[in-house]
């Protein structure tokens, strides 16, 4: 079954952290995993999902749910496993973590559609859908636009590749200054900043993270600015 990798930085799982704690979770686990899938299906987390039941995944499958439980799960080949008595029409998505910070979305299934007779373990008195019947991730990812302008101005670019107001902006990228980069340094050639496209000048600061790509290391000088979500 086809899926795909995300991989967060350390202030986004810091932030997931914070979330699971705000939250009152007995771990960061499930936040860790509600982090990824927002960065790889691009959906908006602020420590939880609250537009769930506007996902146009629903439209497609012709059922909206009650809820959306992350599990993170250290095999890459995990399947689904419930109790009786789950609501059927909850979510449930297995996130591989194994390799953090490089997460795997692998699937995803309708509490309803494990909790059938032939997933039925006597031995275990619970359900078990294997990997191989979950459904793909990619229908959980949010479809782009094709007027060549962003879902909205919180979220990532969907015209990466040089069309549209935001040619250099990642899919991924959130429009937050990152707190940590992985390089800080200044630049040998003057390039433009992924999110402004201002240049930056040969010899001022630039940063790089997997989430930004170059930018300008000083937030001062980028012209990019977050406004608030509609």
């Amino acid at each position: 079954m086809s899926r795909f990798t995300i991989t967060l930085t350390l202030d986004e799982i810091a932030a997931a952290r914070r979330a699971a704690q705000k939250r009152g979770d007995t771990g960061p686990k499930r936040a860790i995993a509600e982090k990824a899938i927002s960065l790889a299906c691009r959906r908006r987390w602020e420590g939880t999902f609250q537009k769930l039941e506007r996902w146009d995944t629903w439209k497609k499958v012709g059922k909206v749910p009650s809820s959306l439980e992350a599990r993170l799960v250290e095999s890459t080949v995990a399947g689904i496993e419930l109790v009786d008595g789950t609501p059927d029409d909850e979510v449930i998505v297995l996130v591989g973590g194994r390799e953090a910070p490089v997460f795997v979305i692998l699937g995803w299934a309708f509490a309803g559609d494990v909790q059938q007779d032939k997933y039925w373990r006597e031995t275990d008195q619970k359900f078990v859908m294997p990997h191989a019947d979950l459904r793909s991730p990619w229908q959980l990812k949010r479809e782009r636009r094709s007027r060549g302008r962003r879902l909205n101005p919180n979220d990532p670019a969907d015209d990466f590749a040089g069309h549209g107001p935001w040619p250099g902006m990642f899919d991924t990228d959130d429009g937050r200054h990152p707190k940590h980069y992985c390089h800080v340094r200044p630049s040998k050639w003057a390039l433009p900043c992924r999110r402004c496209q201002r240049i930056v000048p040969a010899g001022a600061l630039s940063g790089w993270s997997p989430r930004t790509g170059w930018i300008h290391g000083n937030p001062k000088e980028c012209g990019f600015r977050l406004d608030d979500d509609d």
